[in-house]
């Protein structure tokens, strides 16, 4: 679960960090009494999105009185906010984080996060943070430092000095780096967190550290454990992820343009492979977990419709545990009665309840290519897709 930048600046206040002060606003006009409130002679009004590179795009604008902060939040709200991470669809804003103005004289980028390839918790260090800073880092992949931490001890102080040195700071800018690098490790252990990414950390002119930005992502598996996430919880989590959590399938966005509904990540990752074998793309990877019910099957059917990227469908299901092919021919049948497939559907059932789940089908009179098969699915898919 991503959080605003507002709820990780309040969650990550208990810790010792530094921010300017700051206000979320619900209107214009609370925008406006909130510059009134802060002792500042400038502030940035933020949209509040789940994404990031809001500045670039016109998400994040200057304004130097209480009205002009009033102006710029009736611009930014109810507007949509395009960036390269919102999608084509792009992200409402809602609210906005009114927050002091700094004068900055050096921007740095850090981040403690879950490495998901390499299974390992990170701290990624650069002395060049701010906009861009994704494609600068891509550029001159030299300049960012990687630590590998442990989630029984913090890393190493020297370590993390000889970083600090190397970015030019004083010495005692590098003390108090060393220390906000261990506070933001103890955070992510603390708040569960799959990522803190503070950027930019800024050097302000008075050579303190002030944390302008923050993108903040939790591990949802540990919501339980933490009612400090109860109030954003549910703003927070967009409707398809909702509906993964509610029906407990497991589902991965990827670039190709097959669709895939799949009975178990085995099944799913072979039917994967398969796929490429034949020179075809998934779009996603998706498993119904061996409960799933109907209700299930067509949260992850809408799950699928929503990527405009599919031009297929294949459906391969092995019936057993609890979900049998009968089930998922229902969920696929109530899909197509409440909003008819916009592409060909390949179905190969197997197992417990084959023949009745085909048989529904075949009298719901939904479209569909059936297989017998993996392989012959798989060219059935190769076939529609020329």
């Amino acid at each position: 679960m991503f959080v605003h930048e507002y709820q990780a600046k309040n969650l990550l206040s208990r810790f010792d960090l530094n921010f300017p002060a700051g206000q979320v606003a619900l209107s214009a006009k609370e925008a406006g009494l909130a510059a009134s409130r802060l002792n500042a002679q400038n502030w940035v009004v933020k949209a509040q999105i789940l994404a990031g590179d809001r500045g670039r795009f016109g998400g994040i604008k200057m304004a130097h009185s209480a009205a002009e902060v009033t102006d710029c939040a009736n611009v930014l709200f109810g507007s949509t906010l395009f960036t390269p991470q919102t999608g084509e669809e792009g992200q409402k804003i809602s609210s906005v984080y009114v927050e002091q103005a700094l004068s900055i004289k050096q921007e740095l980028y850090l981040s403690v996060l879950v490495d998901r390839f390499e299974g390992e918790l990170i701290l990624l260090a650069s002395g060049q943070g701010g906009s861009g800073v994704e494609s600068h880092l891509h550029e001159n992949s030299n300049t960012l430092h990687r630590v590998r931490l442990s989630v029984d001890e913090p890393a190493d102080d020297s370590e993390l000095m000889t970083i600090a040195e190397s970015m030019e700071l004083n010495s005692d800018l590098c003390s108090k780096y060393v220390k906000i690098c261990q506070e933001v490790y103890r955070a992510a252990i603390e708040l569960d967190a799959l990522m803190i990414e503070l950027n930019p950390l800024a050097v302000t002119e008075d050579d303190q550290f002030s944390i302008l930005d923050v993108k903040m992502e939790v591990d949802d598996n540990s919501l339980f454990r933490h009612p400090e996430y109860d109030d954003f919880r549910a703003v927070n989590i967009d409707t398809h992820r909702k509906m993964r959590t509610y029906s407990g399938f497991n589902y991965v966005r990827l670039n190709g343009n097959v669709g895939l509904l799949v009975g178990g990540a085995g099944l799913a990752l072979a039917t994967m492979d398969l796929l490429q074998e034949h020179d075809c793309e998934p779009a996603n990877f998706l498993d119904l977990p061996p409960v799933a019910t109907r209700i299930d099957v067509e949260n992850a059917c809408f799950t699928i419709l929503q990527d405009r990227s599919v031009k297929v469908l294949l459906v391969n299901v092995v019936g057993g545990g609890l979900t049998h092919c009968d089930t998922v021919a229902a969920g696929l049948i109530t899909v197509q009665n409440q909003s008819p497939m916009p592409f060909p559907v390949v179905i190969r059932f197997a197992g417990t309840k084959k023949e009745h789940g085909i048989t529904l089908l075949k009298n719901a009179n939904m479209p569909f290519q059936l297989s017998d098969s993996m392989t012959e699915a798989v060219r059935l898919v190769s076939r529609t897709l020329r």
